[in-house]
């Protein structure tokens, strides 16, 4: 159903090479795979980028109240309608942005109140009123933010995004849906070092910002895996020109970022990583390895998952169980007691 080419070949072995096994603490997984590396259209690509994606951003805001800075957190939306091209609200979305960001009362605003930088975060849902594409923000101050500040804060980026939408014909937004801010604070005693929530929601902050694959959409909207899924079991045309129209228009976009010189102020000392290398899973032993032509039965059969958890619950001995019970032929693995045979050929 993809016109991705990375996305069709995620997960395919590197050439004829096996196929590792990888141990990580409890948990297994595979090595020597093609990935993609997207936070966007890939489910399993996804879900391991945002995952981490997540746990920098908890540990990055974390560290900024533990340093005695204040944090906002600001959700954006635009108005839309059932008709608009998701390429219409992503440029809207991006022109509001920096219009907004540039005009002479937010910059004062943030000026006075300290302003370091922020994290931001992009979400697309669809819905009875077409696409509906939103940032979370969480902007970062040099000292703690005061109520003063957050009521002229919550004033002025309303008013000044609200303002650039009617100029371009759209209709008001809604105060309190179309742009919503939250002060965060940590509740050590609660969630710990690196857990961060939101004042009034006590949402998990990163998760909220970065997992968007885990959310399930307001009543009467779609995840885009929810798009993708509903094709893969109606094949309905309709749904398969919306996930094209999804993968098109996010090609090449990034799904979180920090502002210029906020992570390294935030999270000195490490490096940063890109998609594809979060996605990669660097970490871990090889402790095994599956043929090449036997991996590739696997995939046929739908038991990549399943592999892994006989690994985590059960060792090699559950392995070699599950593939005998698919009449699958064990040369192809090699482990503590099997020795890996470049010929065989699966049963």
């Amino acid at each position: 159903m993809t016109t991705s080419r990375r996305l069709r070949t995620c997960g395919l072995p590197l050439g004829v090479s096996d196929v590792a096994l990888i141990q990580n603490g409890d948990h297994h997984r595979y090595g020597g795979l093609l990935l993609c590396g997207s936070g966007w259209v890939c489910p399993v690509c996804s879900a391991k980028v945002r995952f981490r994606r997540a746990d920098e951003i908890s540990r990055a805001i974390a560290r900024a109240i533990e340093a005695g800075f204040g944090a906002v957190f600001v959700t954006r939306t635009i108005p839309h309608t059932a008709e608009d091209e998701l390429r219409t609200t992503l440029g809207y979305l991006a022109e509001g942005r920096r219009y907004f960001s540039s005009h002479w009362a937010v910059k004062q605003i943030r000026e006075e109140a300290g302003y370091l930088g922020c994290i931001t975060a992009k979400e697309i849902t669809r819905g009875s009123n077409g696409w509906h594409p939103h940032t979370h923000d969480v902007e970062v101050f040099r000292r703690p933010v005061t109520p003063k500040a957050y009521g002229k804060m919550c004033k002025e980026y309303f008013d000044k995004l609200n303002a650039f939408y009617v100029r371009q014909g759209h209709k008001p937004m809604v105060k309190g849906i179309g742009v919503k801010l939250d002060i965060i604070t940590r509740d050590s005693d609660v969630l710990g070092r690196y857990l961060v929530k939101l004042q009034e929601t006590g949402i998990g902050l990163g998760n909220e910002m970065a997992r968007g694959d885990l959310k399930k959409g307001r009543k009467g909207s779609l995840m885009p895996f929810d798009i993708a899924a509903y094709f893969l079991r109606t094949g309905d045309a309709d749904a398969l020109k919306l996930w094209h129209e999804y993968e098109r228009e996010t090609k090449g976009k990034s799904v979180i970022r920090f502002s210029k010189g906020l992570r390294g102020l935030l999270l000195p000392g490490e490096e940063e990583a890109t998609d594809e290398d979060l996605a990669a899973d660097g970490e871990g032993v090889e402790v095994g390895r599956l043929a090449n032509w036997l991996y590739r039965r696997v995939v046929t059969l739908g038991l990549e998952a399943a592999v892994l958890r006989s690994l985590d619950t059960g060792g090699f001995a559950a392995l070699t169980e599950l593939l005998t019970t698919y009449h699958l032929d064990t040369t192809g693995l090699h482990g503590p007691t099997q020795e890996i045979n470049p010929a065989g050929v699966d049963n």
